[in-house]
């Protein structure tokens, strides 16, 4: 595709539209307009983008899978902040996705939308709340870091205590071994 300046992210995006146009798997349709809508941002051109983003919402509401209704909820509101520029909407959409997701239930969709909702608020020039939610945004990736620590270190704390067994194991293993080839010599003696 180098060679002929062609857009191999298109082509191969293409692909998995034309193999998967006549299925009736609706989370594979659903998918399938959120990587269109993200290419079409992505190279600016935005009717079709916004075309992509809308179809993906609409069937992430038929689909009824709250993880897709707040992915494709807050690409459009990602939509309403770097193409049309209207934060207010973009705002108002964030926050709902913050009302219906908690921190502890999803953190990445609710640390998605402490950042966006941010950065919502500065467009508005409300460089208050846009703080806020900043800092709301750090404090939960500081808790995701420190979680994800947190569980590698007991991870490592299970794999030692486990090696450690193992290795009594063998070592009782092979005094026991040693015990019954002395005992078998004194048996044979």
């Amino acid at each position: 595709h180098a060679a002929s300046n062609s857009d191999s992210t298109f082509y191969f995006l293409k692909k998995i539209g034309y193999y998967s146009k006549n299925t009736k798997n609706k989370e594979i349709v659903y998918k399938n307009y959120s990587n269109f809508s993200q290419y079409y941002l992505s190279v600016n051109e935005n009717k079709l983008a916004k075309k992509y983003l809308d179809s993906a919402y609409n069937l992430a509401i038929k689909i009824g899978d709250k993880k897709f209704i707040s992915r494709s909820y807050g690409n459009l509101g990602y939509y309403y902040v770097t193409v049309e520029k209207n934060y207010e909407k973009a705002k108002n959409i964030f926050l709902e996705i913050l009302k219906n997701f908690s921190e502890k239930n999803d953190p990445e969709i609710t640390g998605n939308g402490y950042l966006n909702v941010a950065e919502a608020y500065k467009g508005l020039k409300d460089y208050k709340n846009a703080h806020i939610y900043l800092e709301k945004y750090i404090a939960l990736q500081d808790d995701i870091v420190n979680g994800r620590i947190n569980q590698a270190n007991q991870e490592l704390e299970t794999k030692y205590a486990i090696n450690k067994v193992e290795s009594e194991f063998k070592n009782k293993e092979k005094q026991l071994s040693s015990k019954q080839e002395r005992n078998q010599k004194l048996l044979l003696v």
